[in-house]
């Protein structure tokens, strides 16, 4: 909505559906009593998350060549059902191949960040523009629910924390008319992560110490 000549506002509202389907393979192999196992674990993972979303913006005009901007992106929240399937086959030298199955579903509520974005843009002349931005996430957590071998033996219901981390990022790009119809653009941009790192991860795949019973 246009409040005045200068400045303008506006929101969206979204709903967010995803179909999840995954499909994952591990092998395993370890020594115990001088005995060599062998452990094949295959998980499938098939079903859906919805959720809403919403969006605020502000644009504000100083002068006719000059944009700021603000936008909010609010925190998605959203239930998730998924129907979890586990099979392992367990062998090594001299032992009796053995096998498991499981068939479970898990359901969970998932998490994403806010996200604050300001931005500008100037209009540096009839045949250059510059354009920047600043994008802020914000940390956020929740905790997934899956299922997992705990001790090689059995399938359980376990807890994975998940995460996310407070992370910017920055945007910057030109455009330079050398024609009429021949434009040059140059810019570049982060894309840094907000997933935690690899050695800080909560979950360790062998030992699964946080059965949820």
């Amino acid at each position: 909505k246009k409040i005045n000549p200068r400045l303008s506002f506006g929101a969206t509202l979204y709903f967010r559906y995803e179909d999840i389907a995954e499909r994952n393979s591990v092998y395993y192999r370890y020594d115990a009593g001088g005995t060599e196992y062998k452990l094949e674990d295959n998980s499938e993972k098939n079903g859906e998350s919805m959720g809403s979303m919403g969006i605020l913006g502000i644009l504000y005009k100083p002068i006719s060549k000059i944009n700021l901007g603000l936008s909010v992106k609010l925190n998605t929240n959203s239930a998730n059902t998924i129907d979890v399937v586990n099979k392992y086959y367990k062998f090594g030298t001299g032992l009796t191949p053995s096998d498991a199955y499981s068939e479970n579903q898990v359901e969970y509520d998932s998490k994403s960040q806010n996200v604050i974005i300001l931005g500008s843009s100037w209009q540096a002349s009839k045949k250059m523009n510059l354009a920047a931005d600043i994008s802020y996430y914000k940390k956020a957590n929740y905790d997934k629910k899956l299922y997992g071998l705990s001790n090689l033996t059995e399938y359980v219901e376990y807890i994975e924390p998940i995460e996310l981390e407070d992370t910017i990022n920055l945007n910057f790009g030109t455009e330079y008319m050398l024609d009429t119809n021949i434009p040059f653009r140059f810019g570049f941009y982060t894309d840094r992560s907000t997933a935690p790192k690899v050695s800080e991860s909560k979950l360790d795949p062998v030992k699964i110490g946080r059965a949820h019973v």
